[in-house]
């Protein structure tokens, strides 16, 4: 009869998520009823050159990564049964036949790639474009640094033999083998979400080898085997299963909705509203080159995923210049949330939350000039900081319509998470604003849970997806918040007669601001 009481009896089964993300590099371990029970995180190493290039050394990235895990694992009573890694997607890096990195990873906000998007939209168009990949044309996208790359660096482009993302990488690193997941490969703008398959046509226009491009398994597949020297460095068990993950956003919008289908209203720093559907909508519709469609995490399923604009970065704004300090300090977010009132009612200021970053349903890349209007100089500072949250609110609704419209299905319940969800001020807001339920929950680290839930796929500890997923649900930690009939009712005239209408009035306007160039500040 076997010992109960051996060491590897006490010790909690559990799956690795990994979330390669722009401002840090996380691993956790995730009990297979869904909770946390161990993290760890380290900066991600960016590079700015004076050229305007982002870069990430590879080597900073993958000692990063390898300790992250050797933290969450060592010396603990955990027992790693498969690990899988999320990032962010149009991040790329060019490995040789041996595996090795030929140059620093282009970063996903590097915009060089401007001529080479021009290229694309200049051979195929953009109706061809959004019907095939999904996606509007955009200098962000990975193809766009694989041909920059190409066309830049012939010595270093003849010896590559993959052009690997992120949580690509991260595979490689751990298991030796080349794979992507159909999420990460749709950032790309290179991928067929039809036919769940690199793009030939654009492939062959672009003179690029089918072989450049990473095989694709569909996330939760087994690809590969935790090396003997990889196991030394991060003391996870050699053998260990490793499994693909997905795209950051979409493996943390797979967490938070749980046993549910739910929209997801990701709001951190930016903020993107995530929709899973059970089919494709990239087919010349009135969202056709705004609103993202592409390959979920979920076999067969696909992403709605709106661009809301940037949360937390406007309120930092707002408390970097209207907050200061004598001191040269700012006020804390306690003294600077504890001027509004509460609950908020619209105070005849507005907001809109291009501060640098379009938004979507109505794209143009130009547009990206913030704008307040009705300010008088009764208004105080305060106002503004109410607009500031008000304005990603009426992005999430423009979003949430589009969806409607798209799917032809009503939203009434969103499901927030990210930071945003510990200021209840901006919780009720969303709630008033969108005239919808929401849901916030609370989960930490959503993306490398999702990760790891697709690392228990891979390892068979779940039945599908649906079940990995909804083993998070106990978890969650749901807190729902009503729409206030009076209050809703004033946002709901606000937004149709003025907020829908300022993409159009500031069109010309912004595009003038571009012209003006260095003359502006």
């Amino acid at each position: 009869m076997p010992d109960i009481w051996s060491p590897i009896r006490l010790r909690l089964p559990c799956l690795i998520g990994l979330d390669l993300g722009t401002t840090a590099i996380k691993a956790v371990a995730v009990s297979l009823d869904g909770r946390v029970v161990a993290r760890h995180g380290l900066p991600t190493t960016t590079v700015r050159r004076a050229d305007g290039a982002i870069e990430h050394p590879p080597q900073d990235i993958r000692a990063a990564v390898f300790a992250a895990i050797r933290a969450v694992v060592s010396g603990t009573e955990l027992r790693p049964l498969a690990v899988a890694a999320a990032s962010m997607g149009e991040a790329g890096a060019p490995v040789d036949h041996d595996g090795r990195v030929l140059r620093p990873i282009i970063a996903w906000l590097d915009t060089r790639a401007t001529a080479q998007i021009e290229w694309l939209q200049q051979t195929f168009g953009v109706d061809c474009l959004y019907r095939v990949v999904g996606h509007a044309l955009d200098p962000y996208w990975g193809i766009g640094k694989l041909l920059w790359f190409r066309d830049n660096e012939p010595e270093l482009f003849a010896r590559t033999r993959s052009w690997l993302s992120l949580a690509d990488l991260a595979v490689l690193w751990l298991s030796g083998q080349r794979a992507t997941a159909p999420s990460l490969a749709s950032r790309q703008m290179a991928f067929d979400q039809r036919r769940r398959e690199w793009w030939r046509d654009l492939l062959e226009a672009a003179e690029l080898p089918d072989s450049l491009l990473p095989p694709v398994y569909a996330s939760g597949t087994h690809v590969g085997a935790v090396t003997a020297g990889a196991a030394a460095e991060t003391g996870l068990p050699p053998g260990l299963p490793v499994v693909v993950g997905g795209h950051d956003r979409i493996c943390g919008a797979y967490a938070a909705r749980g046993a549910r289908r739910l929209p997801i209203d990701s709001a951190g720093t930016a903020e993107t509203v995530v929709a899973s559907l059970a089919s494709y909508l990239g087919d010349g519709s009135e969202q056709a080159h705004r609103i993202a469609c592409y390959a979920d995490v979920v076999p067969d399923r696909y992403v709605f995923s709106a661009r809301v604009g940037l949360a937390g970065a406007l309120v930092e704004w707002a408390r970097r210049e209207l907050y200061a300090r004598s001191d040269g300090g700012h006020a804390s977010y306690e003294d600077m949330f504890a001027e509004l009132d509460a609950p908020v009612a619209f105070g005849g200021v507005i907001c809109y939350p291009t501060f640098g970053r379009f938004v979507t349903p109505y794209w143009d890349a130009g547009v990206v000039h913030g704008a307040f209007l009705g300010l008088t100089t009764n208004h105080e500072r305060r106002d503004l900081l109410q607009a500031v949250l008000e304005a990603p609110c009426f992005s999430l609704r423009a979003n949430l319509e589009e969806l409607e419209r798209a799917t032809g299905e009503a939203i009434p319940t969103v499901r927030v998470e990210g930071g945003v969800v510990r200021n209840p001020t901006w919780m009720q807001l969303r709630a008033d604003v969108t005239n919808r339920l929401i849901e916030s929950v609370h989960l930490p680290d959503a993306t490398a849970v999702g990760a790891a839930l697709l690392a228990g796929v891979g390892a068979q500890c779940f039945q599908d997806h649906h079940q990995a997923s909804g083993a998070v649900s106990p978890q969650l930690g749901v807190t729902m918040w009503e729409p206030d009939p009076e209050r809703a009712a004033t946002y709901d005239e606000v937004f149709i007669t003025v907020y829908r209408r300022l993409p159009g009035a500031l069109h010309d306007l912004s595009h003038a601001i571009n012209r003006l160039g260095s003359r502006v500040r």
